[in-house]
């Protein structure tokens, strides 16, 4: 799925952060549709959580959003995870809708977020 995304330079990027060891510990997908950033995927590896990894990697997507003129960034969360809504709601994310049954094993419903960048700020 990713090398098929890296297959389109001008609407999807592949963020990511190395350990030391030049391991990848953090990843974010990325799509650009019309003026929106779309949040594909992001993820920590678990021995790396709770150290900004999530947020940097937020925060560079906003980055990217600005550079290239997005107006918003989108993204949706399982609703169990109370850990990633919170850090979202730091990174001035807003809760805009549901999607009913949107992921699978275990099935459950998605929040949709929403971060605007007219006077974007990474935090």
């Amino acid at each position: 799925m990713f090398l098929d995304e890296l297959r389109e330079p001008d609407r999807s990027f592949l963020l990511a952060v190395f350990s030391g060891d030049l391991k990848v510990i953090g990843y974010c997908s990325v799509w650009k549709v019309v003026d929106d950033l779309q949040v594909n995927s992001i993820a920590v590896a678990k021995s790396y959580r709770g150290r900004g990894v999530g947020g940097a990697l937020l925060n560079a997507v906003v980055t990217l959003g600005c550079e290239l003129g997005a107006v918003s960034v989108f993204l949706e969360v399982r609703s169990s995870n109370t850990v990633a809504r919170e850090l979202y709601r730091r990174l001035a994310f807003n809760e805009t809708g549901y999607r009913t049954d949107y992921y699978s094993q275990p099935i459950e419903d998605a929040v949709i977020l929403c971060r605007r960048l007219e006077s974007p700020r990474p935090v």
